[in-house]
């Protein structure tokens, strides 16, 4: 297989840009996927293959990404939330979707509980209300909704999206 080069792909082609555009704008997850992609490139090289950058937020970015401890420390971040949450949900009764030894940090597709009574829509609006945002599923074969592990998402967060949740369930069985 022949060795990709930064200097001849562009970031909209990729699937990753494509499931950014669901979940983020930011451009902190684009420099991260851009680095874990291609490594050390230059800044110039970088700016082009991201597209629509400017070169003062390409530059603030990566200073912001140097402070947090580089790709190895936002890694270890996002695969934290993510067990966090994947931990916390299951105790409520929602199953992963994927098998864990397959999940990555990025999205966690959860299926619902044996038996729940509730909507995604009802669901949806009990958290969004409360600060929070969860994503339709996309799975044919089962019925799940999505939850974004990454970006300005920390264990905390995740916490608080698990007690609302906890909240939630309570509130829809009470009205049972």
């Amino acid at each position: 297989m022949a060795q990709r080069c930064i200097s001849n792909e562009s970031l909209c082609t990729t699937g990753f840009h494509y499931t950014l555009s669901l979940i983020s704008g930011k451009y902190k997850m684009t420099i991260l996927y851009t680095l874990m992609e291609f490594g050390v490139v230059r800044f110039n090289e970088m700016k082009r293959y991201i597209g629509g950058i400017s070169y003062k937020t390409l530059s603030a970015t990566l200073k912001e990404l140097e402070a947090e401890g580089g790709i190895p420390a936002r890694h270890a971040r996002y695969d934290e939330n993510q067990r966090l949450l994947a931990e916390n949900f299951q105790a409520l009764g929602f199953r992963p979707y994927l098998d864990p030894a397959v999940q990555g940090p990025i999205i966690t597709s959860f299926c619902y509980p044996e038996g729940a009574t509730f909507t995604f829509d009802q669901m949806y609006h009990y958290i969004k209300d409360r600060g929070y945002v969860l994503y339709p599923g996309k799975v044919m074969e089962a019925d799940t909704f999505r939850v974004g592990n990454i970006g300005e998402i920390y264990p905390e967060d995740i916490l608080k999206l698990s007690a609302i949740l906890a909240d939630f369930l309570k509130e829809t069985e009470a009205a049972q």
